[in-house]
């Protein structure tokens, strides 16, 4: 008899409201897209599972803990979901962390990230152009996580492709930084700006990086460069576009499985 278990990975977050918030949404998600199977969730971030343990008292499953867990409940059908942006340094992890359990079920299938083909960023950027305005003195400006693997030209790449809109990505960690959404915001005469994160949670980045009074914060450098700044604190997960587009891929691999 087929057992099925889902498997849902993401980095994690410090902020438990956001934390419940996005397995909620995955969860409801997931849940439509495959009745039949039992879900999980792994996180693959060493710290942010250290600091939800001293902080809060939960020990958090990392990948091989939570597969281990599902093997313990006598499931041999196994879908992997990535709920990562991109195919980085978090989502190899997921995969070297992976490799030994694949013998140890019948089935294993693994869901791509959000941002793995040229399709893909098409769906993306089609939704992104919808959260743009008509007008030409006020723009959105997104952040995203940014990374220091060859995935970082994720950002650059959907920057490019929103060319010619009023909606622009920006990423913390690599490029475009704030300088470049600055210099560009600045030659287009916007006056206004909306920034969001692009971002499954809205954690430490979105509270600290893009929103504090640091003066180091994106919402400080618009500012101080003469923009008027209006925050948005709503994560992907709250966007029925981006979880279907997991849940496609979820199905796309287990259509491979067993082709």
């Amino acid at each position: 008899m087929t057992k099925t278990a889902v498997l849902l990975v993401s980095f994690g977050t410090t902020y438990p409201e956001s934390r419940h918030e996005t397995d909620d949404s995955a969860d409801t998600a997931f849940a439509s897209a495959f009745p039949e199977a039992t879900l999980f969730h792994a996180y693959t971030s060493v710290i942010v599972r250290r600091r939800v343990k001293a902080n809060e008292g939960v020990m958090l499953d990392d990948v091989p803990a939570a597969l281990q867990h599902i093997l313990d409940g006598g499931f041999n059908d196994l879908i992997v979901q990535s709920l990562h942006i991109i195919p980085g340094i978090e989502y190899h992890r997921l995969c070297d962390q992976l490799a030994p359990f694949n013998r140890k079920f019948e089935h294993v299938s693994v869901g791509k990230p959000l941002l793995t083909s040229f399709d893909d960023f098409q769906t993306i950027v089609g939704w992104l152009k919808t959260v743009g305005t008509d007008d030409d003195g006020k723009a959105v400006v997104f952040m995203g996580h940014g990374t220091g693997d060859h995935a970082f030209t994720t950002y650059a790449c959907l920057d490019h492709m929103l060319m010619g809109t009023n909606v622009y990505m920006g990423a913390v960690e690599s490029y475009p930084g704030i300088d470049t959404m600055i210099a560009e915001l600045k030659r287009r005469d916007v006056q206004s700006v909306v920034v969001r994160p692009f971002m499954m949670v809205s954690g430490n980045h979105v509270h600290h990086d893009m929103t504090s009074d640091s003066p180091k914060s994106w919402t400080s450098r618009l500012t101080a460069a003469g923009f008027k700044v209006e925050p948005e604190f709503s994560s992907l997960a709250n966007v029925p576009a981006i979880l279907t587009l997991f849940t496609e891929h979820a199905k796309q691999a287990v259509e491979a499985q067993h082709e």
